[in-house]
């Protein structure tokens, strides 16, 4: 953490001996643990594997390069009001030297869509699926883009700390097998929007070989879900009414987004609860 914040990261690293991060993983963490997830995940990261969608950078003055990825104009206009602006004064205070900054906007628009009324709407599911850890359907919503979806899954009745919904939705969507054929004709949405201000956490960083003391990350996100933009002269499509057929979502549940580039980590881009 000393050298994060000194700048000398690049002399250390010249010293140290890479080790697998499969080795530095403790038997207490458990297979589908939180940490075994991200041991996981950085190790195929590490070995070439790109996130689509994310850019991320790494420099040697933390709070300038947060500082220029905060001004990206559809981030700007999506974050507003989430406090971003007290990262760059944390990492200033810090002194922090070494550090990485993520982003991933995203705006897309459902491939169909048919407007119920002024807050709700009907998106077809292009694909159902059923885990046994898990009583309700995981449905899959096709977007404009081909290889994204969201996917849609119910959580009413159960309980998930926040610190491990991500591992939770993660193995969820892997566990997953195919409803065929599929029970669920649409899906009955809401206009909604999901804003998470800056929220500072530590990670223990001696699972992942990274030293005894802890990592200093900061995260937000905000997620607004509608019936996208109004496209005059389009034809209203026609759906499915069946009320067998016809899945009305209620809070709380979690929407997730799925790329296809993604099928070897096999993880969500993103997720989130609306509770």
């Amino acid at each position: 953490q000393s050298a994060v914040f000194s700048g000398q990261l690049d002399h250390l690293l010249q010293h140290l001996t890479p080790m697998r991060l499969e080795n530095a993983k403790s038997k207490e963490t458990g297979e589908r643990s939180s940490t075994a997830l991200t041991c996981r995940m950085v190790q195929q990261m590490e070995e070439g594997f790109e996130l689509p969608e994310v850019m991320c950078q790494a420099v040697n003055e933390a709070p300038e390069l947060v500082r220029r990825g905060l001004t990206q104009a559809a981030l700007r206009q999506a974050v507003e009001g989430l406090n971003t602006e007290t990262m760059v004064e944390t990492l200033t205070q810090r002194n922090a030297k070494d550090g990485s900054f993520g982003r991933m906007v995203l705006a897309l628009e459902w491939q169909q869509v048919n407007v119920l009324d002024e807050n709700t709407f009907e998106v077809p599911v292009a694909a159902a699926a059923r885990s046994l850890s898990h009583p309700h359907p995981l449905m899959y919503l096709a977007t404009s883009d081909e290889c994204i979806f969201v996917v849609a899954i119910p959580w009413h009745g159960l309980a998930v700390k926040d610190e491990d919904f991500f591992t939770s939705v993660t193995y969820l969507l892997r566990d997953a097998t195919p409803m065929e054929p599929c029970p669920i004709s649409s899906v009955q949405l809401f206009n909604l929007d999901v804003r998470q201000a800056v929220r500072p956490c530590n990670v223990d960083a001696s699972p992942l070989a990274m030293g005894k003391t802890p990592l200093h990350v900061m995260d937000f996100s905000s997620l607004s879900v509608s019936t996208g933009r109004w496209m005059p002269g389009k034809l209203a499509t026609e759906m499915s009414a069946a009320a067998n057929q016809r899945f009305t979502l209620q809070r709380p549940f979690a929407l997730c987004l799925w790329h296809n580039d993604m099928d070897e980590l096999n993880a969500p881009l993103f997720a989130t609860m609306v509770r």
